[in-house]
């Protein structure tokens, strides 16, 4: 969601939140940039599903300095509850395909919302709760097992799936992903 032009100016800011690179160069980015809701100075909420930033989540409270005169990632303040779990669609399968369709719409019944990269097939879903994680975690675990997506559970819940980084082969077809020009 972004915010009108007098909106920003008055609450919301974009923040940016450095990011670590695993030994494999995953993510493709050492910065990724959300909208976030200034509560006082130095305190903000997060906006955005974070499609990169691992540990953060929807409606997190976070501590905010100024980097290079940019408002920069601290650390979380206080937790939301929230959870976030990235989605690669594999194959020929997305939010369209018909058995990806079954199990997307599960996930947005049990509450999530989502965020993707123009052009690809990464998704970050916002896990509302710990009872959504619950009814999403079998969901996610057959999409898995039947080769529709792969996923990882950026910020875990309690009663969700349980830790799952991505494979090796689905960190390859990210890589791909990154690489393409946008459209």
């Amino acid at each position: 969601m972004k915010p009108s032009s007098q909106d920003v100016e008055d609450e919301y800011i974009r923040v940016r939140f450095p990011l670590e690179r695993d030994e494999d160069g995953w993510p493709p980015s050492d910065v990724e940039t959300m909208w976030c809701t200034r509560i006082s100075p130095g305190l903000c909420k997060i906006d955005n599903v974070p499609i990169y930033a691992l540990g953060v989540a929807v409606d997190d409270v976070i501590e905010v300095a100024e980097v290079d005169g940019r408002p920069t990632f601290v650390r979380v303040i206080s937790h939301s509850g929230h959870g976030t779990v990235r989605v690669i669609f594999l194959g020929n399968e997305s939010p369209e395909s018909t058995r990806g369709s079954q199990m997307w719409t599960v996930l947005l019944d049990a509450g999530c919302t989502f965020e993707g990269l123009r052009g690809s097939k990464l998704y970050a879903l916002d896990v509302p709760s710990a009872a959504a994680a619950r009814v999403i975690a079998p969901v996610l675990q057959r999409g898995l097992s039947s080769e529709i997506f792969d996923y990882e559970e950026a910020k875990p819940l309690q009663g969700g799936p349980g830790p799952h980084p991505w494979t090796k082969q689905s960190k390859r077809r990210l890589r791909r992903l990154a690489r393409r020009p946008k459209p």
